[in-house]
Formats: structure tokens, sequence, C-alpha cells
């Protein structure tokens, strides 16, 4: 294997989502302990999700393989091996194993939306039962802790699904068998917007100040892939908003760095004469 195919393999882990599930990881381990009080377990809470993670993207790559040959070719043994390490991490709770073969199963059904099936259009709901998952692994420990944080969990589930549709939405010459393929550009661009918009307004505060910058893109640009990938960027920050709440750290720092991060990548915008060096025009 050359590096060029190596790095094919990696980045299609999508480790520019990677961070929102460390992330994720990091705020269950706060909620159950508010605050590091073990860095052993700290660390192993955030080695479980970014295999969750990474067991996910590639399963669900080996089973798009079977439909889109075009694709960097993903062996069974990789998400074998990553779905045997975490039974083993987890093997002395029935509950969490459990889990994991729900997950298992719901990337399968997810994989669905590369073919034509029935399912095919609303595959997308099921997107989410990653993060879901990291959260039920973590937090079902602590049911109380669960309930109590019911409209995050609620929010985590609705922002993955609407910024799936505008996915979709980037793909949708692509794909074959999506909803915006059955149901039209609007009504995509709609449940995406609405599913949003409720998750504004389930945190009504600072905390969505990134969420308001991504629903302000969506509205007023038509460039799907831009809104995509500032959708990425604002879940992280919505994400470390709600992590520097829980630590008692003024959100107005994590939202001014988000400002600079979203300013910054205009930096592709600016024309300039030697653009064409770089292979940029």
């Amino acid at each position: 294997m050359d590096n060029k195919e190596l790095f094919s393999k990696l980045i299609l882990s999508r480790p520019y989502s990677l961070a929102s599930i460390i992330a994720l990881g990091f705020i269950c381990y706060l909620l159950v302990n508010q605050k590091i009080t073990s860095q052993i377990v700290f660390v192993g809470i955030i080695i479980v999700s970014s295999i969750i993670w990474l067991f996910s993207m590639y399963f669900g790559e080996y089973l798009h393989n079977k439909t889109n040959k075009g694709r960097s070719n993903i062996n069974f043994f990789i998400p074998a091996i990553l779905f045997v390490l975490l039974i083993a991490l987890n093997y002395n709770n029935l509950t969490n194993i459990a889990i994991l073969v729900i997950l298992a199963f719901l990337v399968y059904v997810y994989s669905l939306k590369a073919k034509n099936t029935w399912l095919s259009p609303y595959a997308f709901i099921f997107r989410g039962s990653v993060e879901l998952t990291v959260i039920l692994l973590f937090l079902l420990q602590r049911i109380s802790v669960f309930l109590e944080q019911i409209t995050f969990v609620i929010s985590i589930y609705l922002i993955t699904t609407s910024r799936n549709q505008i996915g979709d939405l980037r793909d949708k010459e692509t794909d074959k068998y999506t909803f915006v393929k059955k149901y039209g550009e609007q009504i995509t661009k709609i449940i995406s917007i609405v599913l949003l918009v409720l998750v504004i307004t389930l945190n009504f505060s600072l905390l969505s100040f990134p969420l308001v910058l991504t629903l302000t893109i969506i509205l007023f640009t038509k460039n799907y892939y831009i809104q995509h990938n500032i959708y990425v960027i604002s879940t992280f920050f919505f994400l470390i908003n709600f992590i520097f709440i829980l630590l008692s750290i003024d959100i107005i720092i994590s939202n001014l760095i988000f400002v600079g991060v979203i300013l910054e990548y205009t930096y592709h915008f600016v024309p300039r004469e030697s653009d064409k060096c770089w292979g940029l025009q």
C-alpha cells in the first residue's frame, strides 16, 4: 500500500467530524464526573468514542463500496477488528454490547441510502445513531444524568439529522436514492431548517450561536458544499460551548474563537494572481 492509497483510506474516516465525537465523549465524562477526576478514565472514554466513530465510518464505507466501486476499497477486516475491539473493551457490560450490536445494524440500515430500496430515502434518520451510541454507552450508567440532559441528547440527534440532509443536498447530483431524490430539493431543505430551528429554540442562548450562523448561511446561500462544511464546524463549536458551560468558562470566549475560525475560512475565497500557480483557478 503506497502513501496515496493509505491517505485515501484514512481520509474516509472523516477526521473533520472525529473532533466532534471526541468532544461529545468529553461532555459525557464531565456530565458523569463534573470534572476530570481520572486521566486514565478520561483518555479511555476519548479512545472508545474515537473507535466507535472509526468503526461506523469504515463499516459504512465497506458497505457503500459494494454499490459504488469508485470509492476507496475498504476491506471488511478493518471494521471487523474495530468492532471486536469495542466488544472487548465492554466485555463485562451486556447493555453496552447490545448497544454496539444495534449500532452495527443501524450503520447497515444507513448504508441502504446507496441502494434502491423502499427504506433508502429515509436512511438519513439513522445517521445520528453514532452520536447516540456514544451518549448511551457513557450516560446510561447514570440514568438520572441522562434524563436531566435529555434536551441535549435530542439536540445532538436533531443536529446530526439536519446536517445529513444538507450533505444529501450537496450530493444530489451523484446520489440516486436519497430523500432529496424522491421528494425534491425544497422539502429536503425545509426539513433541515426546521430541525435546526428546533435545536436553536431548545437551546436559546449563546450556546446556540454557532448554529444561528449556520442557519443564516443555509437561508441566504445556495452552495450546499459550503453549508455542510460550516455546519460541521458549528456542530463542533456547539459542543465546545457546552463543555465551557460545564467547566464554568465564559462561552463568549469559545464563540469568539468560532467567529475567528469562520473568518479564516474566507481565506480561500479571496482572488489572487498566484492562485493559478497552485491549481486554484
